[in-house]
């Protein structure tokens, strides 16, 4: 836990010179001063001494942070006195009470079922969720589903939900999670929509987990926008706008998209190639081309399966498979 606070203040040189901790699995009370490896306390730029007095919990990667602070200044190693003196006995429910106070600024705090709060969320989730991304036609229906919550917590701007959709039909390419189970962070947008993160990710049954979620400890509002810039892996399904454009005439004709907003990061793309996220290429039949063909040039907006380039036939490094649907920006 010392180990963790040094590294958060940027205190590699330092030693702590603890007066209070104490903790139990997941969260913990830590205070004290620091000290040079000459074992001399260390002073502010005005011969003052920083007290290190902290709440301090496990968040994602299991590892501790702080989450409430009561730090202050003091003239002289002595005038030491922590906000929990030796002789204040120290629960979890106590620490978690702290936690709680602090609000949204910068605390994922639980989202009840009886907040209003919970309703947004869960409505860009559900606008979001178009189930089994394997059987879905080109510009046909998506599912209507609910969600059943296991955890929901948010702050002013991210939230985090961890739970499953259900009222669609369960598809047989599901991923390695036994409960089906889905983790998402949202970003609440200035309209005050909240969407799914990285941007333009869709949810389905398919959706990866991603590793390093601690679900049972303290996600704070900096956790969460780490979170949300993850980078993009073959098989996320995004919803993409842009130009539609044709290459090539004949047999050889295919479609491309070129993005507004390009995917800044997806793992184990070309990015050698010269723009390589500035042209999609489409994974189209001829007959639905030939369906959509009066798209072509015009501003459109893209669902689909994020493909990396394998053989010749695939004229761009980032493809769109699996595309379920297409349809013109008016």
């Amino acid at each position: 836990i010392a180990l963790s606070l040094r590294d958060e203040e940027g205190l590699e040189d330092g030693l702590f010179n603890l007066r209070r901790i104490e903790a139990n699995s997941s969260i913990a009370y830590v205070c004290g001063l620091i000290k040079d490896k000459n074992d001399n306390f260390l002073t502010d730029g005005q011969n003052q001494y920083h007290l290190y007095d902290r709440v301090m919990a496990i968040g994602y990667h299991w590892s501790w942070g702080s989450v409430v602070r009561f730090d202050k200044t003091i003239a002289s190693p002595q005038d030491v006195h922590c906000h929990y003196g030796k002789n204040v006995p120290l629960t979890s429910a106590l620490l978690r009470e702290q936690v709680a106070a602090q609000g949204r600024k910068n605390i994922c705090q639980p989202v009840k079922a009886s907040d209003p709060l919970r309703s947004d969320i869960l409505n860009g989730l559900r606008a979001s969720y178009i189930g089994d991304s394997n059987s879905l036609t080109l510009n046909g229906p998506l599912p209507t589903v609910k969600f059943i919550v296991e955890d929901l917590c948010a702050t002013e701007d991210y939230a985090y939900f961890l739970g499953k959709a259900t009222g669609d039909k369960t598809s047989f390419f599901i991923h390695d999670d036994a409960n089906n189970r889905l983790r998402v962070v949202l970003k609440k947008s200035p309209d005050g929509v909240w969407r799914p993160q990285p941007e333009n990710k869709l949810l389905t049954q398919q959706s990866k987990v991603s590793g390093g979620y601690c679900s049972d400890g303290t996600l704070r509002e900096t956790d969460l926008a780490q979170l949300a810039q993850a980078c993009r892996v073959e098989g996320d399904t995004v919803n993409l706008t842009g130009t539609l454009r044709q290459q090539g005439d004949g047999e050889s004709a295919y479609w491309t998209l070129t993005p507004d907003n390009p995917l800044a990061c997806v793992r184990d793309a070309n990015k050698q190639q010269p723009g390589w996220n500035q042209t999609m290429q489409l994974v189209l039949t001829p007959q639905e081309r030939e369906s959509l063909n009066n798209l072509v040039g015009k501003k459109v907006s893209v669902g689909g399966d994020i493909f990396l380039a394998l053989i010749a036939s695939h004229h761009t490094s980032l493809l769109l498979d699996n595309i379920f649907r297409l349809t013109e920006i008016k």
